[in-house]
């Protein structure tokens, strides 16, 4: 984006957050006008992430994207890839994706390493571990016994080797169990936001504590692998969200976090994810803008 153009976008959102602060519910934060001008180019960059899943499948993406044997491998476009040829693959890439956790500066090393079976075959795909789930043991065997080194990203640092084979079953059961990833995450008889507080509230993957719930369910919302759309802001229960949340609300419960950001985020017109996403990255550094990027 020309930063004329994300400057233009910001200033209308500040304008748009001392508005409401005046006119609907007084906001403490507003008081920092540097503060509120970075929260307002986080709040751009939120809105951005979530068009760039959209501008990806606009353009051509070749299946090397989605070979992780392949210098070209990408989980974000093999994912946009794999939706219109294998759906089940697509999905079960975005777990593993959420599972690893976003990292952009190790260039998804960890993602690559685990597809793609520390470069061996078969690749672990949906199909190959449906077929033969002591692939994932073997996985982990075969790493410990590896000179590779990986790390998981930013969102799931408290997270260890140790807990994928549990992370793998527990997925498995849930999706096969409940009849496939189509039957989950495509619904005809709920609203896209009664599906999300549907699937957040009943997810049991091992590990899967708000935040990667909430990460998985908004990469599943962003790629479009699932019709549904974030129901609140998620900040009850949260860390950094939350934070953020007091830091421009003042000092309320997690509950009353949550309405505010709702009527907030409908007053800006963006998207509850959008808004979560802006207030935790808002927090880090709220006096300097610092485009984030996991």
């Amino acid at each position: 984006m020309k930063f004329y153009k994300k400057d233009r976008l910001a200033n209308d959102l500040v304008q748009k957050i001392n508005d409401f602060s005046l006119n609907i519910t007084a906001l403490p934060g507003t008081h920092s006008p540097i503060q509120i001008d970075v929260l307002a180019r986080q709040l751009v960059d939120s809105v951005n992430r979530v068009d760039y899943f959209r501008i990806l499948e606009e353009r051509t993406i070749s299946p090397s994207r989605a070979d992780p044997h392949n210098g070209l491998f990408d989980p974000i476009r093999a994912i946009l890839y794999l939706k219109n040829h294998d759906y089940d693959e697509a999905c079960w890439l975005t777990f593993l994706l959420v599972f690893t956790g976003e990292n952009y500066h190790s260039k998804w090393k960890f993602t690559k390493l685990l597809y793609g079976n520390l470069k061996k075959n078969p690749i672990i795909t949906w199909a190959n571990i449906n077929r033969n789930p002591t692939l994932i043991t073997s996985w982990v065997n075969n790493y410990e016994n590896s000179n590779e080194k990986i790390k998981f990203g930013n969102h799931r640092k408290y997270v260890s080797v140790n807990h994928i084979v549990d992370a793998f079953q527990t997925y498995m059961d849930w999706v096969n169990t409940n009849g496939g990833h189509s039957n989950l995450f495509r619904s005809n008889s709920l609203s896209a936001e009664d599906l999300f507080s549907n699937l957040y509230k009943t997810i049991p993957i091992f590990s899967f504590g708000r935040l990667a719930k909430f990460d998985y369910l908004s990469m599943l919302y962003k790629t479009g692998l699932a019709d549904i759309k974030a129901d609140n802001c998620y900040i009850s229960g949260s860390t950094g969200p939350i934070k953020g949340a007091r830091l421009l609300f003042g000092n309320k419960s997690g509950k009353e976090l949550d309405a505010v950001a709702i009527n907030l985020a409908d007053f800006l017109g963006v998207g509850y994810q959008e808004m979560e996403d802006a207030l935790c990255n808002w927090q880090k550094l709220p006096d300097k803008y610092e485009y984030y990027t996991g």
